[in-house]
């Protein structure tokens, strides 16, 4: 690992043409679908699907979108703040208030299957909002998933894109206490 070097500026608009795009398509393709899914859910609230349809798809979206956010948390960000010196904290921040908008969306969930959202549990977190309907929490969610998947692409696509073929692949193919110099290493759990 070398010492930190400045965050590249590459606009979005000149992503694509970039030699370094192609590898970094999984990363964009995943954002892309987990707006797509979102927007799907949206509908479904729309055309009344029934709550319990979506409360199954929305579980197990969420456990795909968390599983990546661990990924981003405990080795893309860290990372990238070693080589580049990016600030990324906003972006971890961005995970923890669409966590608190998925609160909303379970809340709401409950509100349709009647079931009891009070007392102890995650539905009970002051996040919620009381007689919030399906679509509106879901809307909310949404909105706040675009603008964190926008910053968050801003942020760190560039910084991909500068990492030439062999430095991209040892970071694909190594944990992340490899690729950081052991001063840098910290102990970093999975979320």
């Amino acid at each position: 690992m070398t010492t930190p070097h400045p965050p590249p500026r590459i606009p979005r608009s000149q992503w694509s043409s970039h030699r370094n795009y192609p590898a970094q398509l999984l990363l964009l393709g995943s954002h892309r679908n987990f707006r797509s899914i979102s927007q799907r859910l949206i509908e479904a609230a729309d055309e009344g699907v029934d709550a319990r349809r979506i409360a199954w798809v929305f579980e197990r979206w969420l456990m795909g979108m968390h599983s990546h956010e661990g990924y981003e948390e405990g080795k893309l960000y860290p990372y990238l703040e070693a080589r580049h010196g990016a600030a990324l904290e906003h972006l971890r921040e961005g995970h923890a208030q669409l966590r608190a908008a998925q609160v909303r969306v379970w809340a709401a969930l409950g509100r349709s299957l009647g079931l009891e959202v009070e007392g102890e549990g995650v539905v009970a977190l002051e996040e919620t909002v009381e007689g919030e309907t399906l679509a509106a929490a879901l809307r909310v969610h949404d909105t706040m998933l675009d603008a964190h998947l926008e910053a968050e692409e801003d942020a760190v696509i560039p910084l991909l894109l500068e990492m030439e073929r062999a430095e991209f692949e040892r970071y694909v193919e190594q944990p992340i206490d490899a690729l950081l110099p052991a001063s840098l290493a910290v102990d970093r759990a999975v979320v």
